[in-house]
């Protein structure tokens, strides 16, 4: 078994920037499903972390369950299939802190100490000066 493959069966609970994951709202009745890849993940703590997916949606604590479709290699730049893809809620999730957009000036650093109701303006204006560049 592959060696990258083996290590992430065993961490089965971690995600991190460039995972593919499905989604849903918790406590909502029609449990829609949506599968997106994992921008951003914000260390706000525990109870104030967050996610920032490539569509945009935040997700958070208490609100939200997903599930790890796909690991992100890092260093083969792929993704790898989860044969583990069970569903828990966000919380019981090790977040690993970090980006997927490229950061040359380090804006990340005022990123995260954003307000975490600012994060959504946050990333808009990180958006608009990365189309600047």
């Amino acid at each position: 078994m592959d060696k990258c493959i083996l290590q992430s069966v065993i961490t089965v609970n971690l995600i991190r920037p460039g995972d593919l994951i499905e989604y849903c709202t918790v406590g909502n009745d029609e449990q829609t499903v949506t599968q997106s890849s994992i921008d951003t993940i914000g260390d706000g703590g525990e109870s104030a972390a967050y996610v920032i997916l490539e569509n945009g949606t935040i997700l958070r604590p208490n609100k939200h369950s997903l599930r790890k479709i796909d690991l992100y290699d890092e260093f083969k730049q792929k993704l790898i299939r989860n044969p583990l893809a069970d569903w828990y809620r966000l919380e019981k999730y090790i977040l690993t802190p970090g980006s997927m957009t490229p950061d040359d000036d380090k804006e990340h650093d005022e990123f995260y100490e954003t307000n975490q109701t600012d994060v959504s303006t946050a990333r808009a204006e990180r958006r608009r000066k990365n189309k600047q560049r």
